[in-house]
């Protein structure tokens, strides 16, 4: 299923209601002089309050680029050749369930879409499911959930596979064996696998959180 995403949405997709919600404030989005926005990022995160009460939000940063559409804006605007992106970091099953150890399913994507537009609304921004669902996606991870039945432990199975000593061909590559064995990663600059207990990532952010 996919569990984290990173959508990027072009300036005319997407409406700035509450721009005080950003630190720092998003009105500079307003202003015209170029250096009123050099450089600047705008952020959104969750709340430790928020996160304490189980309410789950994307984060959000604006910034400001090159535009998505191509010369379309420049040729609209030659003063004006970059916008303003929004980039959406979430993880789906979190916002959707509130959890990820539910999986998501086909059917899920228009209610998740309803969902995800009506959190952006509480947070000051207005996007339309549509634009959401037609988003640039600029990261992505899958994952999968293996449940054991057997009596087994994850810890086993992760020591396992750490001492297959799998042959990495990038010079690049970087293995992690952290969390007191109960996460494995394979890491190089294109992808990266990583195996780990479900369970005790939860206690450990629990434990993190209090």
């Amino acid at each position: 299923m996919i569990d984290t995403i990173v959508l990027l949405l072009s300036q005319h997709t997407y409406q700035i209601t509450e721009p005080d919600k950003f630190v720092p404030s998003a009105r500079w989005i307003t202003d015209s002089s170029s250096s009123a926005v050099h450089g600047i990022q705008s952020k959104q995160n969750p709340t430790k309050k928020e996160l304490l009460a189980g309410i789950y939000k994307p984060r959000l940063t604006l910034f400001k680029r090159a535009n998505l559409s191509g010369v379309a804006l420049a040729k609209t605007d030659p003063r004006n050749p970059k916008e303003v992106v929004l980039k959406i970091e979430l993880s789906l099953p979190k916002l959707f369930y509130g959890n990820n150890f539910e999986e998501l399913k086909g059917k899920d994507l228009p209610p998740l879409l309803s969902k995800l537009s009506s959190t952006l609304n509480q947070m000051g921004v207005i996007v339309d499911p549509s634009f959401l669902a037609a988003a640039p996606v600029s990261v992505i991870h899958y994952s999968k959930n293996i449940a054991l039945t057997d009596g087994s432990t994850p810890y086993h199975y992760i020591k396992k596979i750490k001492e297959a000593n799998v042959k990495l061909s990038l010079d690049t590559n970087q293995t992690d064996y952290r969390n007191e064995g109960h996460s494995y990663k394979w890491h190089c600059n294109s992808y990266e696998v990583v195996f780990y207990d479900k369970i005790k990532d939860l206690e450990k952010a629990k434990q993190s959180d209090t």
